[in-house]
């Protein structure tokens, strides 16, 4: 098996609307024609961004950086402090101090690094991972808000260091230092999404999608993906298919948004769906598949209910793991589900987030396996999805919600009910997306979740830590929906704040029950 993308230029960093990009989008087209029936590039209105140099100096040590997107050109001169995890960020400190602290995860969590950084008055921050010796590139917000909609950049640059060079520059704490890079973003670009199909019979489609840009070296985000993509294409070729096959190489996955919001990942998919609905193209698609954020350690499956079927048997073929509906917002699956299409995510997100982008060696044996394991999971869930499509989505009330009082289990019976009288997988999805929801946890944790009724259960999440004893402060919030809670709970106000939880739970539920009896209302009319 020849690993065609994973070599150069592949492997050099893409940027959405970069000169990288156009490189290899020229060379993916040639590898799909190679795969495929029919081959087309989709265009992307991007902001693109490009470093052109970084750098710390302290005296005579000078350190080579990289810059966070989307910093741009500064120059920052101050006193040195060091922490050694972002929790013991000291301060407030002088003004003009630069921070440099070990931080080993993914953006989400580096911007409430940044974020407290800044409160307490410092003007620049130097990170680095304290377990590899190497670079990371992460997208750092203004806000420690998620959302789809609005965003900013940061407040003050925002640099990493490989951690060699971390531990050199830690022992000048207290020295002055200067921190200058040149960044820059790019208006009006353009990013390419290569598009091309294998034909089956009639008009339905699955998706079959990863992402060609990336940070740094980007082997495992999404070069393993974008392999498993030809892979598949070619073992799917052998099989009888009932729908077309469309597999999609996104760009602007990891950055690109023209607003830089805040939910900086996928806009790429978001934009490309959301023109597909405009002209009603979507409407084919009965489901998705999404190859991405791989490790080379495990394989991870995530799936939407109605595909649990598939996705599951597909999972215990290969020793992956079953993951239910978890991780499906943090890849290009959401912008599926964003459109009622069912999506089912293959990945191993957790290490992916615990790390973060970061350059790193691979060996080429290992990414042969786990490319052979990834084509054959993906062709047994894609087969399986072409081929049974009439027996998708048969739901029973007791899988769809399985815990809950007794509202909740009525609700999923009248849920389980609706879906038995829909048609086809694209009303039963229709009727589903009116019930799931995504919610961003802001406190005491960092998570983005997305599910049926996922509302609810934070809400319930929260009681349940409060009548437990655990203080402090608990922020959920609706990303359709606004602000869900956001309360600071100790032992004086934890009854007020319990019976107040109690009622917004209340609240949330009776809303979904008058929304079932609204939909079973309009199916009898329908009917």
């Amino acid at each position: 098996m020849g690993l065609r993308v994973l070599r150069r230029p592949f492997t050099e960093e893409v940027v959405t609307g970069s000169n990288a990009e156009q490189v290899v989008v020229r060379g993916l087209k040639e590898l799909f024609v190679e795969v495929a029936e029919w081959v087309k590039v989709f265009d992307t209105p991007v902001v693109s961004w490009v470093e052109e140099g970084c750098r710390v100096e302290a005296g005579e040590t000078v350190v080579e950086c990289r810059v966070m997107p989307p910093t741009t050109d500064f120059e920052v001169e101050g006193r040195l402090v060091v922490a050694q995890t972002p929790t013991d960020i000291p301060g407030p400190v002088p003004e003009g101090s630069v921070l440099l602290a070990g931080y080993t995860g993914s953006a989400l969590g580096l911007n409430r690094v940044v974020q407290e950084a800044v409160s307490k008055g410092f003007s620049g921050v130097i990170i680095y991972d304290p377990t590899r010796d190497s670079f990371k590139r992460e997208v750092v917000s203004g806000s420690a808000r998620i959302s789809l909609e609005a965003g900013s950049p940061p407040a003050v640059p925002v640099v990493s260091i490989k951690a060699s060079d971390a531990w050199e520059l830690a022992k000048l704490s207290g020295a002055r230092i200067g921190l200058s890079g040149r960044a820059r973003l790019v208006r009006g670009a353009v990013g390419k999404t290569v598009v091309a199909g294998l034909n089956g019979r009639g008009e339905l489609e699955v998706h079959v999608n990863a992402h060609h840009d990336h940070w740094l070296s980007g082997y495992y985000d999404d070069l393993a993906g974008l392999e498993t993509l030809l892979q598949a294409a070619r073992l799917l070729r052998q099989t009888s298919r009932a729908v077309n096959v469309v597999l999609v190489s996104f760009t602007a996955k990891e950055f690109g948004s023209p607003g830089l919001t805040t939910w900086y990942w996928s806009w790429g998919s978001r934009y490309f769906l959301e023109a597909l609905a405009s002209r009603g193209s979507d409407e084919e698609i009965i489901a998705s598949i999404t190859v991405d954020n791989l490790s080379g350690e495990s394989v991870r499956v995530s799936s939407h209910p109605l595909l649990d079927g598939c996705a599951e048997k597909a999972a215990l073929g290969v020793q992956a793991y079953f993951d239910g509906s978890r991780y499906l917002p943090y890849l290009d699956s959401y912008s599926y589900l964003l459109h009622s299409i069912p999506s089912v995510a293959v990945h191993d997100q957790p290490r992916h987030l615990s790390k973060g982008h970061v350059e790193e060696a691979v060996e080429e044996q290992r990414l042969r396996h786990l490319i052979e394991k990834l084509a054959g999971l993906t062709t047994n869930i894609a087969v399986c999805l072409s081929t049974q499509e009439a027996n998708l989505g048969q739901r029973r009330p007791e899988d769809l919600f399985p815990h809950g009082d007794s509202e909740l289990r009525y609700l999923a019976g009248k849920v389980a009910m609706m879906l038995d009288s829909a048609g086809s997988l694209k009303e039963k999805a229709k009727i589903l997306g009116e019930f799931h929801a995504t919610v961003a946890y802001y406190e005491p944790w960092l998570e983005v979740s997305y599910g049926l009724l996922e509302d609810v259960v934070a809400v319930k999440k929260v009681m349940e830590e409060v009548e437990k004893g655990v203080g402090g402060r608990f922020a959920v919030e609706a990303l359709d929906n606004g602000l869900l809670i956001e309360l600071l709970v100790n032992d004086f106000n934890r009854g007020v704040a319990t019976l107040a939880l109690a009622e917004v739970y209340r609240r949330r539920v009776r809303r979904y029950l008058e929304k079932s009896n609204n939909i079973v209302a309009r199916m009898k009319k329908v009917v």
